[in-house]
């Protein structure tokens, strides 16, 4: 999501983070954070870096492990996206929305993230789940 998207999402009442290169974390982003416009139309700051915005995200249980929650609405433009898919080997696809029928199973029926880390954590809690159990 870009800074304007943020702004809008902010105003929406919903909770965005912003990524803060200097601690390597996902910080919380309201009306009162200092950004230069600049900085939310994606100009590089002065480090050189363009800043990145999200949807705080929620999380679900998966047989009892915590694990980011897909994306809850479906995206309004041309984005990247990750879901969980075990036919694939490393059990991940990606794709980009193109707000086209295949999107839309996808994100009804299996669900999308914005955020590779955030799939590799769902393939990763499903195959726990899929561990034998050990001998007792």
């Amino acid at each position: 999501m870009n800074g304007i998207q943020a702004v809008i999402a902010v105003n929406e009442g919903k909770s965005v983070q912003y990524y803060d290169h200097e601690d390597d974390a996902w910080l919380s982003f309201d009306k009162k954070t200092g950004f230069r416009v600049g900085c939310l139309l994606g100009e590089p700051n002065h480090q050189g870096q363009v800043a990145k915005f999200r949807i705080k995200p929620s999380f679900i249980l998966l047989n009892g492990i915590k694990v980011p929650a897909p994306l809850q609405e479906e995206p309004t433009s041309p984005i990247n996206y990750w879901w969980f898919n075990p036919k694939k080997p490393n059990g991940i696809a990606t794709g980009k929305w193109l707000d086209d029928d295949e999107d839309h199973a996808i994100f009804n029926n299996i669900g999308i993230y914005l955020e590779e880390d955030d799939v590799v954590q769902v393939r990763d809690a499903y195959r726990e789940v899929l561990k034998e159990p050990a001998n007792v």
